[in-house]
């Protein structure tokens, strides 16, 4: 498995891989709001994908659990409003989602072509 790059609160997607934007918390629900703008004719897609909390903190150098397909809940997706409910499509342009996070990292893998794609994320914790 290719390495994940780990990020900070927003970052720039030029290249195809994996790219962590972190945990939620393992104590509480929490949620990630993630924002995707198209900066420059992005041509690819990405894919929101999930893989236990343990395996990313608990044990950083272990790379050989995979992340997953996860749900997500679609507000504003590839240029279109959204309608609350809960998909796993492919994020192709301008979007706006809300991912469960609670004791998971989460994940984009990213297929590229060309372009570039700016994400904005915010942990949420709920009650």
């Amino acid at each position: 498995m290719a390495a994940i790059a780990h990020r900070t609160d927003t970052f720039t997607i030029s290249a195809a891989g994996l790219y962590s934007i972190g945990t939620g918390s393992k104590g509480k629900n929490s949620l990630i709001n993630i924002q995707f703008s198209d900066l420059s004719s992005f041509s690819g897609s990405i894919a929101v994908k999930a893989r236990n909390m343990a395996a990313a903190v608990v044990y950083p150098s272990v790379d050989t659990v995979a992340p997953v397909g996860m749900p997500y809940t679609k507000w504003f997706l590839n240029g279109s409003a959204g309608d609350g409910s809960t998909v796993t499509t492919g994020i192709t342009g301008n979007s706006l989602i809300q991912v469960t996070a609670s004791g998971m990292e989460i994940v984009l893998d990213v297929t590229y072509t060309s372009g570039t794609m700016s994400v904005y994320f915010t942990p949420v914790a709920a009650l």
